[in-house]
């Protein structure tokens, strides 16, 4: 009569023990995990996420504990111990946590750039970094390239208000499709330069938001697509994650399918003698063929390919586009900020019709400026990529034991008041000295640091000033019927909800 009572009683004991006390014992301190979600729930109430992370460190310190169902995860959230582990730190910090189950099923393995480690990772990263570096990623010859994919933005930008009675489109579309367009170019040759090529663009967005709209259209849908990720051979099959499960696995297969397409195009305009190459596909599969021939063993295939394709479409396409969308959503809502730059562009371009290009911006400080403001404001990734150390390592005065996840979350340094002040205002001047000078501020981390930062990140940062400046200086930017949402939403990135705004011409534009 009193057994099953006693074995409820006893059975409530041990999960309690073990979940509020004997998991958490070797970690750092943080809030309470339910059993199985972890503290996911508490992420999503406060979606997009900062806010908890903010909330935890003042309550927590600077590390901490959160769990992701009953995956422990290490945060470190201030910069001092940031760069002390991730800049500073040796080897055993580099390894990305991978879900290996869920990569396995959707990748196909472990591919790409983001998700790989070892000597994998450095093989794949030092070709990559060749290869832009060669393509001018760090010199003019990508700033040209730039300038001349802005000039065709501003012709497409013109005949869309040509034919607009109220003045008023969508800016960030035409940014999109440019910025696109470059990211493509470098992979495989071409921009999107014809009309034929931008619905390819479109086909191509509409996948990425097919997946991240799985991920992040319902709260629960984000519990489930979290569960998924961390656990997809206990979740897969069970009721209301079955569906989401397939669907993202139907993503996947038209991902492969779109780049594959387009990469076997490619190799059969290659021409095999030669040891040049126009773009990174070209470059992978001579490299390929080169290593094949010689018989050296390596990690270039055709996996490969098509998932590093896919990871630096997104990072190039994602990041500097909608940190643009955010910027000129927030100089909208702030006219004070927006005249001020148009003040300086007038006074630094006067009459001339030429473009700006990099060696204009030494005269720019409010511009750079709020350039910097949009890096940190726009805050776009709420969780920086997982870590895993392989050995014990200390962090801080914790002792964090082989086989943990650790996580640089570069956005609270981003949105703390103790390192910005009032960090959800939009002010540009936090980057000038009293004389109006720009300053650097060393911990404006927004690609974060180590060796695992984003190696595009000079790129990005080309791409953002040029593309914002020129835009200004070509057009002059006002409300519209509706103010700009800066509610901060989910996607790949942190979104900018869409927006129209009026434009009106200010200057011809010629290279």
């Amino acid at each position: 009569m009193f057994v099953f009572p006693i074995f409820v009683l006893c059975f409530s004991f041990l999960l309690a023990f073990y979940n509020f006390y004997y998991k958490r014992r070797k970690l750092p301190p943080g809030p309470i995990p339910l059993p199985l979600v972890g503290n996911i729930l508490t992420l999503i109430r406060k979606k997009p996420g900062e806010d908890a992370f903010l909330e935890w460190k003042r309550k927590y310190g600077p590390i901490y504990t959160y769990w992701l169902g009953e995956m422990p995860v290490v945060c470190v959230a201030d910069y001092e111990n940031i760069v002390e582990v991730f800049r500073k730190g040796g080897e055993e910090f580099t390894q990305r946590q991978i879900f290996v189950d869920f990569t396995h099923e959707f990748r196909g393995n472990i591919y790409g750039i983001f998700f790989i480690n070892g000597d994998f990772w450095k093989e794949q990263r030092k070709f990559a970094s060749t290869v832009f570096r060669n393509f001018g990623l760090y010199s003019n010859l990508m700033e040209k390239k730039i300038l001349v994919e802005l000039s065709r933005m501003f012709d497409r930008i013109d005949r869309k208000l040509a034919k607009s009675e109220s003045g008023e489109i969508n800016l960030i579309e035409d940014v999109e499709i440019s910025i696109g367009s470059i990211i493509n170019c470098t992979l495989f040759g071409y921009g999107y330069d014809t009309e034929e090529r931008i619905d390819e663009f479109h086909e191509l967005l509409k996948l990425f938001d097919n997946a991240f709209k799985l991920a992040y259209e319902k709260n629960l849908g984000s519990l489930f697509s979290t569960l998924i990720v961390c656990f997809p051979n206990s979740t897969k099959n069970l009721p209301f994650f079955r569906e989401r499960y397939e669907a993202l696995m139907e993503v996947s297969r038209n991902l492969r399918n779109f780049f594959m397409k387009r990469i076997q195009k490619r190799a059969e305009q290659i021409d095999f003698k030669s040891d040049e190459y126009d773009d990174f596909v070209e470059a992978f599969l001579k490299e390929k063929e080169r290593l094949d021939g010689q018989g050296i063993a390596h990690s270039f295939s055709m996996d490969q390919l098509w998932n590093i394709c896919m990871d630096i479409w997104i990072a190039g396409q994602e990041t500097s586009s909608t940190i643009i969308a955010w910027g000129m959503a927030h100089l909208l809502n702030n006219p004070q900020s927006l005249a001020r730059v148009y003040d300086e562009l007038d006074r630094v371009m006067g009459d001339e019709r030429r473009l700006i290009t990099a060696g204009d911006k030494a005269r720019m400080p409010y511009t750079n400026a709020t350039i910097n403001e949009f890096l940190r404001i726009s805050n776009m990734i709420v969780q920086n990529a997982y870590r895993r150390v392989f050995v014990d390592v200390t962090i801080g005065n914790f002792q964090i034991p082989k086989g943990t996840c650790i996580l640089p979350q570069i956005s609270v340094v981003l949105a703390d008041d103790e390192v910005f002040d009032n960090p959800k205002m939009f002010r540009p001047e936090r980057f000038l000295d009293e004389n109006g000078n720009f300053v650097t501020c060393e911990k404006l981390i927004p690609f974060s640091v180590g060796r695992r930062k984003c190696f595009a990140e000079s790129m990005a940062k080309m791409e953002i000033f040029l593309f914002t400046a020129n835009i200004l200086n070509q057009y002059r930017l006002s409300v519209g019927k509706v103010l700009p949402s800066i509610k901060r939403e989910m996607g790949i990135t942190i979104h900018c909800p869409k927006f129209e705004c009026r434009v009106e011409k200010r200057i011809g534009h010629k290279l």
